[in-house]
């Protein structure tokens, strides 16, 4: 995977085979998409996601479905700051993704994602399974799909 800091960086064109667009959510966050050859995609998200730029999230994840995607992943570990109304931007991303026949799951999440999971329980998504260590304080687990 690419990794670029995502506030100096709006597109780019690794010399791999892979691709990635880099955009800022607001002041405080932050999504890369990182595009594979088979058709997937990968976003990696990181900083505070609240009201604020839960807009600009769904834009960036929705615009990644519209291209030649058939799925996408997200990784939250990086996320320091995660409230209801970017959960609510997630369930958006689903409803939008079920409509374009598209597959999204999430892959990694951080302690602060997964108390909003505890706590709001959304319908569709598998609750979150033992840390895995060596993450930094952020939670990896097994790639619960929204369901679809």
């Amino acid at each position: 995977m690419t990794v670029v800091d995502p506030h100096n960086a709006t597109t780019a064109a690794p010399a791999s085979d892979q691709g990635y667009r880099a955009t800022p959510l607001g002041t405080s966050a932050a999504i890369v998409v990182t595009f594979e050859r088979c058709c997937a995609a990968t976003a990696v998200v990181t900083g505070e996601l609240d009201l604020a730029c839960a807009d600009d999230l769904v834009a960036a994840m929705c615009s990644t479905l519209d291209g030649q995607v058939s799925g996408l992943q997200i990784d939250l570990a990086g996320v320091e700051f995660f409230d209801c109304a970017a959960l609510h931007a997630l369930e958006r991303v689903q409803e939008y993704a079920e409509r374009r026949g598209c597959r999204v799951s999430l892959e990694r999440w951080s302690v602060s994602v997964e108390l909003v999971l505890a706590l709001a329980e959304p319908s569709g998504w598998a609750r979150p399974g033992p840390r895995i260590a060596g993450h930094g304080g952020g939670g990896a687990f097994e790639g619960p799909e929204f369901a679809g």
